[in-house]
């Protein structure tokens, strides 16, 4: 089941990437090319199935390395599966009833405003334009322009199938139950699959990763999937013990991995220790073998962006400074990575940030019991790598080097320079919560290990969930696990959360009436589905003005600067063109326009109809573009108001249409001017 999701995802992204490379990413040309696919699969796998009667012997079909043998249950383990389901989705399903209610972005948890700044607008240029392989430039720097996009081309899918993006707002919950099955795939062979499966469940309960992932375009749930995933086919003792195994093994598990890079920037590092650990602990003779087919299935699914950024500027990872003595890549500059974003490493021994920043900020990410949780981890990858061996060992690698990465995580630490600043502190403390969401992968392994290592322990199932009861206590206790529960939306916790603990319970029974269950689960998502679509149409971004009066200009071409949430101005059903105005520098870099002469000579020549901009500084609910955030300094809490405001106001062309939120919109009539530009 696992091997065919990672397959289905991967067809689709990598099928989407190569018509978007040449301008095709479009619904008949997907559709025409997911059926070819699916057509195509059928024909091979059928003509597999009749050149061979079965399995040589000593080896082991691909079938067998996804299934697995039947094994019976314990009622104590249908119940721990059965309930950490139900506790994770419930607590997500919240967040998507929210969603509902406000729109995507819009559900008031942390950080949600990057679905505004970025995910759900690349999705939106995809859909738009049919090229995926266009670069695009959405705040005063180039800060996100080189991030790989794997979940914003699965928005992008999402939308074409639906015509809105209300499939947005559901996609990482759907991601939730294929995070569950990995992580009972990785403890299925050692006898504890019910509890590794409970440790992710765990995982996914911590403060920030709910309030930021759930309901939102955010790309940490895929990585955390891609990653799971690709242990999983490394762990399983059916994809290395035979053959035939060894190579489904490596295919899916490469095919998961480049999922998670092509998500998730920080997940680089963990990726590399598991492929060094694949190669390690791969027989001599089978090493190259699966090296091969491990790397090239982790090109096809991992590779496109950053090939991408490779072709446009020359460097694959433009946010990294690459090169030997005077050889270095190009890299465009981002001024608020460069002064304001350090790593948690250079700062670790500040024990001043510590007490007024960053134990805050942990309070805030993780719960008042973050260190309940910091130090289950750390005893258990420890123990891990001491007792566990061979292919187990595989988790504990990884999941050290996920925690490492995070403590040299560029921007984890905002302005610790600045902290003496009056408020300086409070920002630095909610960034450096909000990035602890860099850490789930680490938490989410550190989990599965714990299981791992006390299978053979007596009495090892009560202290596993012992263990576990402790951490999710930790989550959930306090101030932060409170937070994590929006107000109002008990009943969708109640009525989600029995759903999935019936449908678990019933797992066994289901899969034996296949038919039947299919069509009572079609009939459910018509009568669920359609009166939330309802809902949602209704609702989205019911309280922004800006994203209303967007949703009436049709086909417009609409230009912004000064904020960075542009998602709402491309209207409903992405009628407008949507386009930050800046100007290009060298080496990939991009920034705002330096003149009013210039700026209103690009509004004519872009041929923008209207301009929207800020009214006196930006407001947090519009984005503060980070770029222009001089923290600390003069007209830096937040901004002042950027001069293409002013530039705009006083343009003889350019009249006031729209005054809400925090902006002005603008349309733009005549030629450019010199009018008052001094």
């Amino acid at each position: 089941m696992l091997a065919d999701a990672i397959g289905a995802l991967s067809g689709l992204v990598v099928i989407s990437e190569l018509l978007g490379s040449v301008g095709l990413f479009r619904t008949w040309a997907l559709m025409a090319a997911v059926v070819a696919a699916g057509a195509g699969s059928a024909f091979l796998l059928e003509g597999r199935g009749q050149d061979r009667s079965g399995p040589d012997e000593g080896e082991a079909s691909v079938e067998s390395t996804e299934s697995g043998p039947t094994r019976h249950r314990s009622v104590a383990d249908v119940v721990i599966v059965a309930a950490s389901s139900a506790l994770v989705l419930g607590q997500w399903a919240t967040w998507v009833g929210r969603g509902v209610e406000t729109g995507i972005g819009r559900g008031g948890g942390p950080g949600n405003g990057d679905s505004l700044w970025y995910h759900m607008p690349f999705a939106a240029n995809f859909v738009q334009s049919g090229w995926t392989s266009r670069l695009q430039f959405l705040n005063g720097e180039a800060l996100v322009t080189y991030y790989p996009a794997n979940t914003s081309l699965l928005h992008a899918i999402a939308y074409l199938a639906m015509g809105n993006d209300m499939l947005s707002i559901l996609l990482n919950i759907a991601m939730v139950p294929l995070a569950l099955l990995a992580g009972w795939c990785i403890g299925e062979d050692a006898g504890v699959a019910p509890a590794s499966l409970a440790g992710v469940a765990v995982a996914l309960t911590i403060p920030v990763v709910v309030v930021s992932e759930a309901s939102t375009a955010k790309d940490d749930v895929l990585g955390l999937v891609g990653l799971l995933a690709a242990i999983a086919f490394v762990v399983h003792e059916r994809a290395v013990s035979t053959k035939d195994g060894r190579r489904a093994g490596a295919i899916f598990s490469g095919l998961g991995a480049g999922l998670a890079l092509g998500a998730k920037l920080t997940l680089v590092a963990p990726i590399a220790a598991l492929a060094v650990s694949l190669a390690v602990l791969t027989p001599k003779g089978l090493r190259l073998g699966t090296i091969v087919r491990w790397s090239v299935a982790t090109v096809a699914t991992g590779s496109y962006w950053y090939l991408r950024n490779l072709f446009a500027i020359g460097n694959p990872i433009p946010g990294l400074r690459i090169g030997a003595g005077p050889i270095e890549l190009a890299r465009p500059p981002t001024p608020s990575m460069d002064v304001y974003g350090h790593n948690l490493l250079r700062h670790v021994t500040d024990w001043h940030l510590w007490r007024v920043a960053l134990l805050p900020g942990l309070r805030t990410g993780m719960g008042s019991a973050w260190f309940v949780i910091i130090g289950i981890m750390a005893v258990a990858m420890g123990v891990g790598i001491i007792t566990l061996r061979r292919h187990r060992l595989v988790p504990a690698v990884v999941a050290v080097f996920a925690f490492a990465v995070f403590f040299v995580t560029p921007g984890t630490v905002w302005a610790p320079q600045l902290i003496a600043t009056p408020g300086v502190h409070f920002v630095t403390a909610n960034l450096f919560g909000f990035n602890l969401r860099y850490m789930l992968p680490a938490v989410a392994i550190a989990l599965v290990i714990v299981p791992l290592v006390m299978a053979r322990w007596t009495r090892a199932r009560l202290l596993v969930t012992a263990v576990l009861g402790v951490v999710l206590a930790a989550t959930q206790l306090g101030r932060g696990g409170a937070d994590s529960w929006p107000k109002g939306f008990a009943p969708v916790a109640i009525l989600t959360a029995a759903v999935a603990f019936a449908l678990v319970a019933a797992w066994p029974w289901l899969v034996q009436r296949r038919r039947a269950a299919l069509a009572v689960g079609l009939a459910a998502v018509v009568v669920l589905g359609w009166p939330m679509q309802v809902r949602y149409r209704s609702r989205r971004f019911v309280n922004l003005d800006v994203a209303r009066w967007a949703e009436r200009r049709h086909g417009a071409r609409i230009g912004y600067s000064g904020f960075v949430f542009s998602y709402p101005l491309y209207g409903r059903t992405l009628d407008n063109h949507v386009e930050m105005l800046g100007q290009r520098g060298p080496q990939g870099a991009w920034q705002p326009v330096e003149t009013c002469e210039a700026w209103r000579a690009m509004v004519r020549s872009h041929r923008i109809e209207y301009v929207v901009v800020p009214v006196g500084g930006p407001q947090p609910e519009l984005g503060i573009d980070l770029a222009r955030w001089r923290i600390g300094l003069p007209g830096g809490q937040p901004p002042d108001e950027p001069p293409e405001s002013r530039w705009t106001r006083n343009d003889p062309g350019a009249h006031v249409v729209f005054v809400g939120d925090g902006l002005a919109a603008y349309a733009i009539t005549g030629p450019p001017s010199t009018y008052r530009c001094s």
